[in-house]
């Protein structure tokens, strides 16, 4: 857990079968925001993991970037009896989280409870009409966000952040070759790090972190 604007605590989810294969990997982090509702707390979480994990780039040498599940087609194989079928499915990316029962499509829109998952999500929109007086009314209007994502917002706010139980591993000393290693260790110093960052003043601040920015997009590999 770091202590930084708001309380985080981040893990990576690692595919045991996949533990020995230098790809992408999942990383999911929490996030401690006062808002006002659910959306307000989730744009306010998105903004400072955000700035977060490009610092954290900087530090463990990998790039970040926000999960954005996109539309592909699957060759997924079927046993029919005792044929062997294969099928062509055009389907979107995501992931399940299973200690907050989440499936991820995107950091956004595509989050949802597994049991708000059917519920069919409209977008927000903004109601504006003249009438016959020229006179105009406008205001937007709420969807979905309090309605259909009550398991979604009843889970994010029974959320504790505190500090991992049991002895965490680190490495010793900042490793740049992170990117190559498939067990990714985050150094002892990213307390020191993070506490530093904070200590900069304004000009300082804003220089480094527009630097970390640009090195965490030279790091992501597509």
């Amino acid at each position: 857990m770091i202590n930084w604007t708001s309380k985080i605590k981040f893990k990576s989810l690692l595919n045991e079968k996949q533990k020995n294969t230098i790809a992408k990997r999942i990383v999911c982090f929490d996030c401690e925001v006062e808002a006002i509702s659910l959306s307000h707390a989730r744009s306010k979480a998105y903004n400072i993991i955000k700035d977060f994990s490009t610092y954290l780039a900087a530090l463990l040498n990998v790039g970040f970037s926000p999960y954005m599940g996109i539309f592909k087609h699957f060759i997924t194989k079927e046993i029919q009896g005792k044929e062997i079928c294969f099928t062509d499915n055009f389907q979107r990316e995501g992931f399940l989280d299973k200690e907050l029962n989440l499936i991820v499509s995107d950091n956004m829109n595509g989050l949802h409870h597994i049991n708000d998952y059917l519920s069919v999500q409209p977008n927000t929109y903004f109601s504006y009409f003249i009438n016959d007086k020229f006179e105009t009314k406008g205001g937007y209007i709420q969807n979905n966000d309090e309605i259909l994502n009550t398991n979604l917002k009843n889970t994010f706010k029974s959320i504790k952040i505190t500090k991992v139980q049991g002895r965490a591993e680190y490495s010793d000393n900042i490793d740049y070759d992170g990117q190559y290693k498939l067990n990714l260790l985050v150094p002892k110093q990213i307390r020191k790090f993070f506490k530093e960052i904070n200590n900069l003043d304004d000009t300082t601040g804003r220089y480094f972190r527009n630097s970390c920015r640009l090195y965490n997009i030279s790091l992501i590999v597509d």
